[in-house]
């Protein structure tokens, strides 16, 4: 039956088609509807180290076994419609030592006038190469994206260890520093008040009594720049406000704070992230904006806090900017730690149309801040 098989593909199939069979480039068989091989081209032949003519007669699931291709291929005789598969691995049972393979393949009937199958088409696309490049590629990204991550987790807990020590100087400088500048103020002040005084020493007491002036009032603004005690104290809105009266005495800014009904962010690290991102926002608008008033807007938004600064000032192209030399008034470094955060900025503005800074904050600490070991 199989040899009567094959005389009778040789028969049917005319010069034209055995020429196209014999010399195309891709791998062909031909079977029967119990997949005997009836003919196979000499490129099939090639990638089982064989001869074309070694195949005639045999079953194509003796030569490899493969419960799973086998019930495929029943499939397509009682579906009687062809089956395309991509990227199937395959490991030859006769040469081991190739390893997993991968294969497009194509498997489809041809039928007899009373539509029985008379032949099925086997046709395959060694694809190995690719697909191994693939999986090496995939494997790189996924390690590049690790790697992404740890750098973003040991980021946070930098800046975190960063705030962290800004509070210890800040209250170093509250709480020591200035209390000793305070008392020695006081004893020259006692000293300075004795009727007996020297006319050259009270002068030099009273030269000294300022300069102590200075050191407290330098002490108690380099404090609040570090960490202004009320943003631990009571919060990120009173932080705002404080601000507002900060920007007011230095820069005679107007500071508009408005603050929505449980917009506080939960943790830490993110008040002192809002704090000191508005903080640098808003002295970037008295710096190139040209305005003597400025919004904050913070407000609740499902799990997100929002966080607006607005001006009406000069305006500027924000790609330009964020591509200039002075790297975006640091609003790179911003959208950044953002990014590290779970958050994201939006920047809307335009020469002469005025600044909008759109900052969203998550509301509560996410898994995605949760530290890993960089291995």
């Amino acid at each position: 039956m199989r040899a009567k098989n094959t005389a009778l593909w040789n028969e049917q199939a005319g010069p034209i088609m055995e020429a196209f069979f014999s010399h195309t480039l891709e791998p062909m068989a031909i079977l029967d509807a119990e997949f005997n091989f009836i003919r196979v081209n000499d490129a099939y032949a090639k990638i089982a180290s064989r001869e074309s003519d070694d195949f005639i007669g045999e079953n194509h699931f003796d030569l490899y076994p493969h419960e799973e291709n086998e019930r495929i291929f029943r499939s397509v005789v009682d579906n009687k419609k062809p089956y395309l598969a991509l990227a199937k691995p395959f490991e030859h049972p006769d040469q081991p030592e190739r390893g997993t393979t991968y294969w497009n393949w194509k498997l489809f009937p041809i039928l007899d006038y009373k539509g029985a199958i008379k032949y099925l088409v086997f046709t395959l696309e060694d694809v190995t190469a690719e697909t191994r490049a693939k999986e090496r590629l995939k494997e790189a990204n996924e390690k590049l994206e690790k790697r992404a991550r740890q750098l973003q987790k040991m980021s946070a807990a930098l800046s975190a260890a960063e705030d962290r020590e800004r509070e210890r100087l800040s209250e170093v400088l509250h709480d020591d520093l200035q209390q000793r500048l305070v008392a020695a103020k006081f004893q020259i002040n006692i000293a300075a008040s004795r009727s007996n005084m020297n006319e050259d020493v009270a002068e030099q007491l009273e030269e000294a009594g300022k300069l102590l002036d200075g050191a407290i009032k330098k002490s108690r603004n380099l404090s609040h720049e570090l960490c202004p005690p009320v943003l631990s104290q009571y919060g990120l809105g009173a932080a705002f406000e404080w601000l507002a009266v900060e920007m007011g005495d230095l820069y005679d800014l107007t500071l508009e704070v408005i603050i929505g009904t449980e917009a506080e962010p939960d943790t830490e690290e993110i008040r002192s992230f809002a704090f000191k991102s508005v903080r640098e926002l808003v002295f970037n608008a008295v710096k190139h904006a040209g305005v003597d008033r400025v919004r904050v807007n913070m407000q609740r938004s499902g799990e997100q806090i929002q966080i607006i600064v607005s001006d009406e000032g000069k305006g500027f192209d924000v790609d330009s900017v964020l591509g200039g030399a002075n790297k975006g008034f640091g609003l790179l470094s911003m959208r950044e730690r953002l990014d590290v955060l779970g958050g994201s900025l939006l920047i809307k503005s335009s020469a002469g149309e005025g600044s909008e800074f759109v900052i969203c904050l998550p509301g509560e600490e996410s898994n995605e801040t949760e530290r890993e070991a960089v291995s």
